[in-house]
């Protein structure tokens, strides 16, 4: 099923190639962690995140972002 909803906002244009490639991936991941997985989700009435993830100990919110980022703004660990 979000399978299938993804694939029809892929053709819609809503979601594109690269982020389509990362949610399915992190869907994958989100479910096999126990997790609830909508895309597109609505928080508000103007306002929607990429993935929403219940769980029991709490919601999951994901913004998938891609682009270039300069390397003196990446992040170290």
């Amino acid at each position: 099923m979000l399978k299938d909803r993804l694939i029809k906002l892929h053709r819609e244009n809503v979601v594109k190639n690269q982020p389509l490639r990362y949610g399915v991936g992190l869907c994958q991941y989100l479910i096999q962690k126990g997790y609830e997985v909508q895309v597109e989700y609505p928080l508000n009435a103007s306002l929607t995140c990429d993935l929403f993830g219940i769980e029991g100990l709490g919601n999951l919110v994901v913004e998938i972002e891609t682009g270039f980022i300069p390397p003196e703004t990446r992040w170290h660990h």
